[in-house]
């Protein structure tokens, strides 16, 4: 779905082709301005609220998300209260656990909240990253960090 909206920024209303992009865990839209500038705006797992993509809860990212709200084809549900891990000060991940079966599911969030994967510890404590959603495309997932979430969650 590309669609055209109208958003006024600084005072001036501007343009913006907006493409949703189908995601497990976030509603998520790809936005070019007319300006030439674009971003991927998506939603919180935690507040609902909106944030842009690495520069977090913008007051853009607000503007886009009223304004693209509507457009949502299936909205993602929210709260999910995240456990934020840090190492010396700085947050390494987020993540957010329940039981499956015999089983517990871990869903790992990037520092800038964006959904990272699924880890599936069994009731032998053997850790599997999970597929995810078929149509979820996402950058490939470092094994050797998943291994340190892994070493982090085993207190849990």
């Amino acid at each position: 779905m590309n669609k055209i909206i109208y958003l006024e920024i600084n005072d001036t209303l501007q343009a913006a082709v907006v493409k949703e992009i189908a995601h497990p865990r976030h509603s998520v839209f790809h936005v070019s301005f007319e300006n030439g500038y674009e971003n991927i705006f998506f939603t919180d797992v935690e507040s609902g609220k909106w944030l842009e993509e690495d520069l977090g809860f913008t007051r853009l990212a607000a503007t886009v998300g009223q304004s693209v709200t509507q457009y949502l084809s299936e909205p993602v549900l929210v709260p999910r209260p995240l456990v934020w891990q840090k190492n010396d000060g700085i947050t390494v991940f987020g993540f957010y656990n329940y039981n499956y079966e015999d089983n517990e599911i871990y869903e790992i969030y990037r520092p800038n909240h964006k959904f990272m994967c699924y880890l599936l510890r069994t009731s032998n404590n053997d850790w599997y990253l999970l597929k995810t959603h078929s149509i979820f495309k996402c950058k490939e997932v470092d094994i050797e960090t998943v291994e340190r979430i892994t070493d982090i969650l085993e207190t849990y």
